[in-house]
């Protein structure tokens, strides 16, 4: 079986909504988010729906919220937005939008998921939907390089007018690079004052070696003072871990079955919940 074991500090759930685009937020936050969202849709003019990954060099670039707050940018335009946790080995879009994480890529990518794909309608957000990463497999990039993620993006195209992945860091593992065919192009997120050049030049050589079309670079936290730099927290980030109880006969990747899709629309999680 996956891998359930993947505690969090429990505020991060209310740290991560109160950074959220909302009525409150502040004028300046809206309008950087609303550009972005303008230069990327004058870039993927030509796309029906387009397919963006959204990656850093290390741990902490704040990809994830940027990531979904991006997505509901988009979804006040009236597009519908869908969010794939594709981050398999240290989810986080679940806590971002207080989700349960019971199944998701992992189950859909591994063949266990049975009766469709359970994609979260965001009730607070009605354009934007998610689909969470689940349990954590011992072959995360081997089930994003499969044919079933093919066709589960094939699918969801079908179904949204904008696809938005939440990738592992790049100097990390090599997980967000093997999607490169399936996406339009990578949003690469940089933290102010702690990626370093050396980092961030290195992943973006790597983006490129895999002739990945970057379509921007984004700067983060540039009010902020510097932070500490981010060498030796690889294990802490979660690619240290192991799944355990997972066969061999369970890691084989599903590839002729068909991917039926239905929205759901689920509780939140209680603040004192734990994560699942």
């Amino acid at each position: 079986m996956f891998d359930r074991k993947n505690r969090k500090n429990p505020n991060a759930r209310a740290e991560y909504r109160s950074r959220l685009l909302g009525a409150n937020s502040d004028f300046m936050t809206g309008e950087a988010y609303n550009k972005m969202r303008t230069n990327l849709m004058y870039t993927l003019a030509d796309k029906k729906c387009p397919v963006i990954g959204v990656t850093s060099a290390f741990k902490g670039g704040g990809k994830s919220l940027t990531l979904a707050n991006l997505a509901i940018s988009y979804s006040q335009l009236g597009k519908q937005v869908l969010i794939i946790d594709g981050d398999l080995r240290s989810p986080v879009q679940h806590r971002v939008f207080n989700l349960k994480n019971v199944t998701g890529v992992s189950e859909i990518l591994g063949g266990f998921r049975q009766g469709g794909i359970s994609v979260h309608k965001i009730k607070e957000y009605p354009n934007v939907s998610v689909l969470n990463a689940g349990a954590t497999p011992p072959n995360p990039s081997e089930l994003l390089a499969s044919e079933r993620m093919e066709k589960l993006i094939a699918l969801v195209k079908e179904k949204f007018d904008m696809v938005i992945i939440d990738l592992p860091p790049i100097n990390v593992v090599t997980d967000a690079g093997v999607i490169g065919s399936l996406v339009d192009g990578y949003v690469f997120v940089v933290r102010s004052g702690a990626d370093d050049a050396r980092s961030v030049r290195s992943a973006l050589d790597t983006l490129k070696q895999m002739n990945a079309n970057v379509l921007g670079v984004v700067l983060n936290d540039v009010s902020l003072e510097q932070r500490k730099r981010y060498g030796g927290r690889y294990n802490r980030y979660g690619y240290g871990r192991q799944a355990s109880e997972f066969t061999p006969a369970q890691s084989e990747i599903a590839r002729n079955e068909d991917i039926e899709m239905t929205l759901e629309e689920t509780a939140p999680e209680k603040e004192n919940g734990k994560d699942h």
